[in-house]
């Protein structure tokens, strides 16, 4: 007689502990969004945008930085009174 064909349905079970506790900490979710700026001190100023804070540089160590947007391949350079956007020159060694 063969138990491929009229023993019927093979039933496995399989034996396992008990399950151990639970730890103090579970697994770790997805990170949440940034929280927004309170406050800031220094050299910035905090505003609020659409999507969220928005902190801006007003200065270097304590020297004014000029609104100015520079554009591409200027630097700040400081004047002697704020930090300016400059175009670059090389100059000579």
């Amino acid at each position: 007689m063969s138990c491929e064909s009229s023993c019927g349905p093979l039933v496995v079970t399989l034996l396992t502990g008990v399950p151990g506790l639970q730890g103090p900490v579970g697994p770790q979710g997805p990170q949440g969004p940034p929280g927004a700026f309170t406050s800031v001190s220094g050299d910035l100023t905090l505003t609020t945008g659409e999507s969220g804070s928005i902190a801006t540089v007003t200065g270097i160590q304590s020297k004014p930085v000029a609104a100015t947007t520079p554009t591409i391949g200027q630097v700040f350079q400081f004047n002697g009174t704020s930090w300016v956007p400059t175009t670059y020159t090389a100059g000579t060694y």
